[in-house]
């Protein structure tokens, strides 16, 4: 038999380095190939997080990860909570305590949108990258990154 997945909407995060989600805690281990590397524990034990892989939130809070093209075969944005987000984020009036914080937020986004151009360029069962061709949505989260850049300058 078949089955398809049930439409449910999901949080999940994107991790490139420690910090970037709660979950994933600093993984220990004399092997140089793993250094970087976190270490979250699911329902089904501990898995290895490497850098690119989304951390999903799942149904009953639970964590786990998933490497990116399997995410992107997966999930979708959802693009009513994006815009109830972008709406609700639109204000530029942060009191000064919170502009470093702002600040930092903006170094952070363009880093992740950096790396997420960059991984998408990497996924070897793109068609793009089979092809040999442009990745439109990598360039314009490059395009992304540069416009915050400008921006955060002016």
């Amino acid at each position: 038999m078949k089955f398809r997945k049930k439409p449910v909407v999901i949080e999940a995060t994107q991790w490139f380095k420690m910090g970037d989600h709660r979950a994933v805690m600093k993984h220990e281990s004399n092997d140089h190939r793993l250094q970087g590397c976190g270490w979250i524990m699911t329902l089904e034990g501990g898995h290895i997080v490497t850098s690119g892989d989304w951390i999903i939130t799942g149904v009953k809070g639970e964590h786990y990860p998933c490497k990116p093209d399997i995410f992107e075969m997966t999930y979708e944005l959802d693009l009513a909570v994006a815009d109830a987000i972008r709406a609700r984020g639109s204000s530029n009036n942060y009191p000064p305590q919170e502009q470093n914080c702002q600040e930092e937020h903006i170094r952070d986004l363009v880093y992740r949108l950096q790396k997420r151009a960059e991984i998408r360029r990497q996924i070897s069962v793109r068609k793009s990258v089979q092809e040999g061709k442009p990745d439109r949505i990598a360039d314009l989260l490059d395009e992304a990154a540069d416009a915050l850049l400008k921006k955060k300058n002016t």
